[in-house]
């Protein structure tokens, strides 16, 4: 049900930003860290079309926006030029920040703040993290709860809002 979702999302109900005030700042990053133009992990053409891998999530991919597609890209060409492949280690990529804020801060294993309008995705999978995954990212007990009436942005949001139990434990000491 969580895929379904997530890949159900379409460009037109999502908040878009206008590729054009981003794509300057996608091509200053891709020249000032020579990456080149090449899109290898999406294979993006602009106006939406795009080729993830076998493994990822199609459907997801489809209905991302171009900055996205890009970012995404952007931040394979980064883990390339180190010689790693992203698709093989598990990193958490922030796909809601723009392309000079996620300058090589993603470590893998390492999953960073969750935020309520965050992207989380995946690499290993190609996919985004679903909402019960950042719900017990936070420490929330999912199994725990009856979650069946919730929808992934409503789960998304929560996470997001949530403090995790060593900032808790921090405040409280």
């Amino acid at each position: 049900r969580a895929r379904e979702d997530l890949a159900s999302t379409t460009r037109e109900n999502r908040k878009v930003t206008d590729w054009g005030r981003c794509e300057s700042r996608h091509q200053r990053a891709r020249a000032e860290e020579a990456l080149g133009a090449k899109r290898p992990l999406t294979g993006w053409e602009e106006g939406g079309k795009c080729k993830l891998p076998d493994f990822a999530w199609h459907d997801w991919g489809k209905v991302q926006v171009d900055r996205v597609l890009d970012l995404m890209d952007i931040d394979y060409l980064r883990l390339a030029v180190t010689g790693t492949d992203a698709t093989y280690k598990t990193l958490v990529w922030n796909l809601s920040q723009n392309v000079d804020r996620t300058t090589g801060s993603v470590k893998p294993g390492i999953c960073p703040c969750l935020t309520p309008s965050m992207v989380p995705y995946v690499t290993n999978r190609g996919g985004p993290l679903v909402g019960l995954e950042a719900l017990s990212l936070q420490g929330i007990p999912v199994e725990d709860l009856l979650l069946t009436r919730e929808s992934e942005d409503q789960m998304a949001d929560l996470a997001g809002n949530a403090m995790t139990s060593t900032v808790e434990d921090l405040l409280l000491t």
